[in-house]
């Protein structure tokens, strides 16, 4: 074949050079051998992330992630392996843009025959010269070592030209067309680690930033296919003083990187070792305490695998060791794996052992009944899905399963070519034709699903979230106070109501005030008394003295008003017999009358629980300031003090979905006749009920707590 094709560029040559000169005498618009720049031989590179979930681990920009600082593409002929195209790129890379390999007649000078078929292989960011790799042999043994593999992306140090080694292979066969544009869909050699951090340690509070170190990461890869090649290396003590970056919701995340590895044992394993310095409250010292996070499940598959983000998201509860490491129960771990460039088939690096990989395990569906393309599943064996639970919470917080049409079979839909096997695919969840997995009324529905895989011990299993557009969710509340209350000489067991006011003062903590303390707290005004929930019974609680000292103790049951629930309301669409009301926030409070008359829905408020409870209020700026210095803390001590009236259309949408007999998930709370409202007006809520100046106060959502509410498994 070597001498047909050389014969094959001689005879060309010697034609070329015949018509040459026999077509002398021609005027050059009849010269058609003339090149031009309209023939041309393109590549197109992308970095296209894999969208898996709508909560995927998406590359950011910021960390160079998606960089194209260099580009060597490889051509070699299918049948007989001979290198057509050895040539390199830099300088103005983009994902998803064009660059030209050869214009003019490319197909005679890079000796690429029409109708054949070559192997493509591009390489993107190789940290050494490529064009010296002659064979396909010596190109897929290739091996890049990066000792700063684990470093992140800083524009502050040496850092800063952070890039990723990325590669594609493909068959592509050369067509008629004088331009012709391969696709080279790049894919990481890389694993990315993520791991965040949540610290609940109860009495103490983090000093600073916590640092890291990452141990067991492997610094060496093969261009392509499941990496051989490996070098374990771990940060040095004097890198520690990598700091972990604050987050939004009052946590920390590292991002960290390794080269595809596998291991026998955990302690083997690659693991971020965490310092964090914590000091009693009330205290001025602080102490290292050191913790451990795999970064895989020790209980699932032993290795890191290429081009997927591997993510740890773990909350301290207790103190680790101030000497070592510790794991386990000092801190709440879950893990999740995620492709995270599109692009490759999916090939699992762990030899004979046996593995089951599911991504995501957690998704949310919004106005969304159907689904067969997110949820991926890879393993070593005949893999099943099989559901597990379908449930929602009903107004009382208890859990009810669903049946019919808002319940449904999950099912495996194998991948092509993989039918026989069925060891890859996706998660069917639903129907497409939308006769089964239907909304509850007003409510989430959790959807539990369970893969298995023949040989594999442990199952993984799926949590799904599904949201209609409107939905309520409700957060079990704990106690409520208010920032200034009233102290009393005596209670008045027939009225139930305190008398004898003394003097105000601070609101009386439930959760402080129950430890013995010398100033007495208020717990009572003219409206309102301090409650709290123990037991699902809701009791009024005071200060009560003790000898020379006062502790928070519980009075009076509060009978049948014992509902504790907060409950959400979140709104992501006006339906069309919505037109009386508009979505928005209020904007613009009185400080003084704590008043407005915007009258707005907001996409996501709370309603306090009955824990507010009050007696009626003969005037609304009264109702109003109620509710500024009204304070209701949940059951894990969340405290919420940013409470205000709700609006008129924000009663009129409590009113309608407490008497839609369709939903279980909100109880009737405006009983009364009327409420007062933001604007200072009485609201009519209940025809048969003629009693007025009622209080329910509500707050609105931030953005960080409707993220926490969606992103929480249960």
């Amino acid at each position: 074949m070597k001498k047909l094709n050389k014969y094959r560029k001689s005879v060309q040559g010697l034609m070329l050079l015949t018509f040459g000169l026999t077509m002398a005498g021609c005027s050059a618009q009849d010269d058609f051998f003339t090149e031009t720049s309209s023939e041309s031989l393109s590549i197109k590179p992308s970095v296209t992330e894999a969208t898996v979930s709508r909560a995927a681990v998406a590359s950011e920009q910021t960390l160079r992630e998606a960089a194209l600082d260099n580009l060597y593409v490889k051509i070699f002929d299918k049948e007989y392996q001979e290198q057509s195209v050895n040539q390199k790129l830099e300088g103005n890379l983009q994902s998803n843009q064009t660059a030209i390999l050869r214009q003019g007649n490319w197909k005679v000078d890079l000796n690429l025959q029409e109708n054949k078929a070559y192997f493509v292989y591009s390489i993107a960011n190789a940290n050494e010269d490529l064009t010296q790799v002659k064979s396909l042999a010596d190109l897929k043994n290739k091996v890049q070592t990066d000792a700063d593999i684990w470093k992140p992306y800083s524009s502050s140090d040496k850092n800063a030209t952070k890039n990723f080694l990325m590669t594609a292979n493909s068959d592509w066969t050369v067509s008629k067309e004088p331009n012709q544009t391969i696709d080279s869909k790049l894919t990481r050699a890389a694993a990315k680690i993520v791991v965040n951090l949540n610290i609940n340690v109860a009495g103490y509070e983090v000093v600073g930033e916590p640092t890291w170190q990452l141990l067991n990461y492997n610094t060496k890869t093969t261009l392509f296919g499941p990496n051989t090649a490996k070098n374990i290396a771990s940060m040095s003590e004097t890198e520690t003083n990598e700091t972990m970056a604050k987050t939004a919701a009052d946590g920390y995340q590292l991002v960290t990187y390794s080269y595809a590895t596998s291991w026998k044992d955990n302690a083997s394993a690659p693991q971020a070792k965490i310092k964090v310095k914590l000091k009693k409250k009330g205290e001025e010292t602080s102490v290292d305490y050191y913790y451990s996070i795999p970064v895989r499940d020790p209980k699932k598959t032993k290795s890191l695998d290429r081009n997927y983000v591997y993510t740890a998201n773990a909350t301290v509860t207790s103190l680790g060791s101030s000497s070592d490491i510790t794991y386990g129960d000092a801190m709440d771990l879950v893990y999740d794996v995620q492709k995270w460039t599109q692009g490759e088939k999916t090939t699992i690096n762990a030899g004979d052992q046996k593995y089951l990989l599911v991504s995501p395990t957690f998704m949310i569906m919004k106005n969304q009944r159907f689904d067969n393309s997110t949820i991926k599943f890879y393993g070593s064996g005949k893999c099943t899905v099989e559901t597990v639970a379908i449930y929602y919470y009903d107004k009382n917080g208890k859990k009810q399963s669903c049946s019919g049409s808002q319940s449904f079979k999950a099912s495996a839909q194998y991948a092509d070519g993989h039918g026989e096997l069925q060891d890859q695919g996706t998660i069917v969840i639903g129907d497409a034709n939308n006769k089964t997995n239907d909304f509850v009324p007003l409510s989430v529905k959790y959807i539990k699903i369970k893969v298995t895989c023949e040989g594999v011990k442990d199952p993984v299993n799926v949590t799904i979230k599904q949201y209609p557009l409107e939905y309520i969710q409700g957060i079990a509340g704990w106690y409520s106070t208010k920032d200034k209350l009233n102290t009393y000489e005596r209670y008045d067991y027939l009225t139930g109501k305190p008398s004898g006011k003394i003097a105000t003062t601070v609101g009386i903590d439930w959760k402080e005030d129950q430890k013995l303390h010398k100033t007495r707290k208020g717990y009572a005004d003219d409206n309102f008394q301090a409650k709290v929930c123990i037991d699902n019974n809701i009791y009024t609680y005071y200060d009560k003295k003790i000898n020379k000292s006062y502790q928070a103790t519980t009075r009076s049951n509060m009978g049948e008003k014992n509902n504790n629930q907060m409950y959400v309301v979140q709104i992501t669409s006006t339906q069309q017999d919505q037109t009386d009301y508009k979505i928005g926030h209020v904007t613009n409070i009185d400080p003084n009358t704590k008043q407005s008359q915007e009258d707005v829905v907001s996409p996501a408020f709370m309603l306090a629980s009955q824990l507010g409870t009050v007696l009626p209020f003969d005037d609304g700026v009264d109702a109003s300031e109620h509710c500024d210095k009204y304070i209701e803390v949940r059951k894990d001590g969340t405290k919420y003090t940013d409470w205000r009236l709700p609006t008129a259309s924000e009663i009129g949408v409590i009113t309608k979905y407490q008497y839609n007999n369709k939903q279980d998930v909100i109880d009737v709370v405006l009983a009364g006749g009327s409420y007062w409202a933001l604007n200072g007006k009485e609201v009519k809520t209940n025809n048969g009920n003629s009693s007025t100046g009622y209080v329910r106060c509500v707050r609105d959502l931030k953005p960080d707590e409707v993220k926490e509410l969606e992103n929480k498994n249960e």
